[in-house]
């Protein structure tokens, strides 16, 4: 959810005054990312590097505004991916442990393999889990395939 404008003004003894909106008052995301408390501190750093650049008030909070909705939009992207996946967490029951684990860390769409292999490469190669079982897709005996991505007929 996103409030449509992020500054208000109310009038305070006799005067119009703004009243910025941050954090979950101006947007929200699903809670399985864990995004609330770095996107209002980050829309805090935003609005103060904006008030340093000594523009009038209306061209700050303007400014504000924009640039903040699009890092906004770009996170509730991820937690609409997030939110799906734990929707339909029973799709991904018959993983192998490994490939849970993997599907569970990409589910949002901001951490890819190669992220992952940068981050911890001694933790991928000691598991013996590679590029090709991630392109394979491999499941335990018995359990329907699935990747979430591909839409084909199985994963449907």
């Amino acid at each position: 959810m996103v409030c449509k404008t992020w500054v208000h003004r109310e009038t305070v003894n006799g005067r119009q005054v703004p009243i910025v909106l941050m954090g979950d008052a101006a947007h929200t995301a699903h809670f399985s990312i864990g995004s609330g408390t770095k996107l209002a501190l980050e829309d805090a750093i935003d609005l103060a590097n904006e008030f340093a650049t000594g523009h009038d008030l209306d061209t700050v909070l303007q400014g504000y505004e924009a640039r903040r909705s699009v890092e906004v939009l770009r996170i509730q992207n991820a937690a609409r991916n997030s939110t799906e996946w734990f929707e339909n967490v029973d799709r991904y029951t018959g993983m192998e442990i490994e490939q849970f684990a993997y599907s569970l860390l990409t589910r949002s769409q901001r951490i890819s393999h190669e992220n992952l292999r940068l981050r911890d490469a001694v933790g991928w190669r000691a598991s013996g889990w590679r590029v090709n079982r991630a392109a394979g897709w491999p499941v335990a005996a018995g359990r329907r395939p699935c990747c979430r991505r591909c839409r084909c007929a199985a994963c449907s």
